[in-house]
């Protein structure tokens, strides 16, 4: 392996889990060279530990520290499998996960809840239904690879896993959050379509629908740009996700109180006609009272 294959490989790695090597646990571990600066043995002083276990080990030592043949990562960057992953397939997963997550965040779940606004009639209804059940398929992909990083990757110190680690376990942990509510809201949608179409109005179903997934959908997105953020993300990056994430929302936030608006009107005219027709029905009552009393 070239030289410049084995520092793209430690770019990565250290790309993956610099959040969690920044935390005062990795420098404060003796084994991984306690306070001491850049000696013969690593990370730590002359006789520290640094990456590898003995004397001159660690950076210093071509033949051990990171090497085939040292003390230290023993299994060295040749296969990207030294910290028993592979690397090259973490990263491809990790990368995988986040277009997957923003897919389902960013364009669909808010495009089908502004459809639904929208789209004229019963049709509204299954594009509706059919963008968010789409959009629900692709997270819980996602989500699962994002399960299956949380399960695979490890860390060089504590307890080694990212859900473990509080400057990155944020993610998966709302991760797992957003992925119980999404899963809950065909059934609540199913609910309250039925409650609807049977008494004419909304009732406690139908309110959390509503609620559950506007909570759903604004998580989902502020968890991506935290995953971007943790994942050391590059800055255009970053900007792309937050300037189609933020029109995206404002679309989203502006067709739900413009359907606010209209059902509110709507019900204000109904009930206008509704005291309108009362009061029809009484005048002409008044009048049949009247003309049989002559």
């Amino acid at each position: 392996m070239t030289s410049r294959t084995k520092i793209l490989q430690a770019t990565a790695w250290l790309s993956l889990s610099a959040p969690a090597i920044a935390a005062p646990q990795w420098w404060n571990n003796p084994n991984n060279g306690g306070n001491g600066g850049f000696g013969n043995g690593g990370f730590g002083g002359g006789n520290g530990n640094g990456n590898g276990n003995g004397n001159g080990a660690g950076f210093g030592n071509p033949n051990a520290g990171f090497g085939t043949d040292g003390n230290g990562f023993p299994n060295g960057f040749d296969n990207g499998n030294f910290l028993g992953f592979d690397l090259s397939r973490t990263m491809y997963y990790r990368s995988v996960h986040g277009i997957l997550a923003a897919l389902a965040f960013v364009l669909l779940f808010p495009l089908g809840s502004i459809l639904m606004r929208i789209v004229p009639g019963r049709l509204a209804l299954f594009v509706h239904a059919g963008t968010q059940v789409i959009a629900l398929i692709i997270y819980v992909a996602a989500a699962a690879l994002g399960i299956h990083l949380v399960q695979t990757v490890r860390l060089p110190f504590g307890n080694g896993t990212l859900l473990n680690e509080p400057s990155v376990n944020f993610h998966p942990i709302i991760g797992l959050v957003v992925l119980v509510m999404v899963v809950a809201q065909p059934v609540l949608g199913y609910l309250h379509h039925a409650a609807y179409k049977r008494l004419g109005r909304r009732q406690a179903w139908s309110h959390l629908h509503l609620w559950n997934g506007r909570v759903a959908i604004t998580l989902g997105i502020v968890n991506g740009g935290l995953g971007l953020m943790i994942s050391r993300a590059p800055a255009r990056l970053t900007t792309a996700y937050t300037v189609v994430s933020a029109v995206m929302w404002v679309l989203w936030f502006c067709a739900a109180v413009l359907g606010e608006c209209r059902r509110a009107m709507a019900a204000r005219k109904e009930s206008r006609q509704r005291r309108r027709e009362a009061r029809r029905r009484e005048r002409a009552h008044k009048t049949s009272v009247r003309s049989a009393s002559s």
